[in-house]
C-alpha cells in the first residue's frame, strides 16, 4: 500500500509545479521556498520507499540512473515553478535560473548513468545520442541564462520596445534563436532516449510511445516555441519519466 502511494506521488509530482508556481508568485519567495522544500520532502520519501536510496544499487548505472533523474525532476520542479524571469523580481529571477541549472545538472547526470545502462543491451547506441544532444542543450541553457541575467539588469530593458536600443534589440533576437536551438535538442534527446528504452525494452512500451511521441511534439513546437514545450520545466518531463519507469535488466534479480 505505501508503495502504491509512493508510485502515485511521484508520478503527478510534475503536475505540482502548479501550486508551487502560485506560492512563489501570489505569496511570496519565502512561501515558495517553504512549499518548495516540503515537495522535495515528499518526494524523497516516495523515493525512499521506492528503494532509490538503497546503497547496493547506487553503486550501478540502474539505480544511479533512476535516483539523479528522479530526484533531478523534483529540483526542476521545485524550484522552476518561480519562473519565468522577471525584471521587477531579480531574486527571484536569479533563485529561478539557478534552480534550474542544478536541477538540470543532476538530470545531464542521471542520463550519463542511463546511457551507460542502455549500452549494456543489444539495440542500445541510440542513448549515446541522446546523451549528446541534451549535453548540448545544457551548455546552450547555461549561455541562456547569463544572456537573460544581462537583459534582466540592463536599465534600457524597461522601455517601450520603439525606444529600446539596437544592441538590446540584438540580443532579444539572440535569446529568441539559441532557445530554439536549446529546445529542439533537449526533445531530441528525450525521443531518442525514449526510444533506447523501447528497443531494449528497458521501459514498457506505452509509456515510451508516449515519451517518444511528446518528445516529438516537442521538437516541432518546442523550436516554434509554443506552450507548454518552451517551458523550461516542461523539457524536463520525459527525463524524469525515464527515471520512474526505468525497468531492471532482464534477468536480474533485486539486491
Amino acid at each position: 500500500m505505501l508503495r502504491r502511494i509512493a508510485s502515485a506521488y511521484l508520478w503527478v509530482a510534475p503536475l505540482m509545479i502548479v501550486p508551487l508556481w502560485y506560492a512563489y508568485h501570489q505569496i511570496g519567495l519565502r512561501a515558495g521556498i517553504l512549499c518548495g522544500v516540503a515537495h522535495l520532502v515528499l518526494m524523497g520519501l516516495g523515493m525512499w520507499v521506492l528503494d532509490m536510496f538503497r546503497w547496493e544499487e547506487l553503486s550501478t548505472a540502474y539505480g544511479l540512473a533512476r535516483l539523479l533523474l528522479t530526484g533531478g525532476g523534483g529540483i526542476v520542479w521545485a524550484i522552476g515553478a518561480a519562473g519565468p524571469p522577471r525584471r521587477h523580481d531579480i531574486t527571484l529571477a536569479f533563485y529561478n535560473n539557478a534552480g534550474l541549472i542544478v536541477g538540470l545538472f543532476v538530470i545531464f547526470l542521471g542520463l550519463a548513468a542511463l546511457k551507460d545502462e542502455l549500452q549494456t543491451e543489444k539495440k542500445g547506441a541510440l542513448a549515446a545520442v541522446g546523451h549528446a544532444s541534451f549535453s548540448f542543450s545544457f551548455v546552450v541553457w547555461i549561455m541562456e541564462c547569463f544572456l537573460i541575467w544581462v537583459i534582466l539588469r540592463a536599465p534600457a530593458a524597461g522601455l517601450p520596445k520603439a525606444q529600446q536600443p539596437d544592441w538590446l534589440l540584438s540580443l532579444f533576437f539572440v535569446w529568441d534563436w539559441i532557445d530554439s536551438v536549446r529546445l529542439g535538442s533537449v526533445y531530441v534527446a528525450g525521443a531518442t532516449f525514449a526510444l533506447a528504452g523501447i528497443l531494449t525494452s528497458r521501459i514498457n512500451r506505452w509509456p515510451g510511445r508516449l515519451m517518444l511521441a511528446f518528445s516529438l511534439l516537442g521538437v516541432i513546437f518546442g523550436v516554434a516555441q509554443k506552450i507548454p514545450f518552451f517551458i523550461p520545466a516542461v523539457t524536463c518531463v520525459v527525463p524524469y519519466c525515464l527515471g520512474v519507469t526505468l525497468r531492471r535488466p532482464v534477468g536480474s534479480e533485486r539486491v
